[in-house]
């Protein structure tokens, strides 16, 4: 469990996503199965402890990596 003043996985991933989509956009980029995430959610993920490859999805959205 992170100390109480570190953000926990899913707080960097929804802050992180923040920055590329709307607020509902964030809700439905959650739930929907994403080519570049193998066919899976990004919620589903992070439930399997691989945030790292949903942060790395977002870091290429938010520089633009693609259209």
């Amino acid at each position: 469990m992170p100390a109480p003043d570190t953000p926990s996985d899913r707080d960097r991933v929804l802050a992180m996503c923040g920055e590329v989509y709307t607020p509902e956009g964030v809700t439905i980029w959650m739930g929907a199965r994403n080519a570049m995430l193998d066919g899976r959610t990004p919620d589903e993920l992070l439930e399997a402890g691989e945030s790292d490859r949903v942060l790395a999805l977002l870091d290429m959205l938010a520089s633009g990596g693609f259209a």
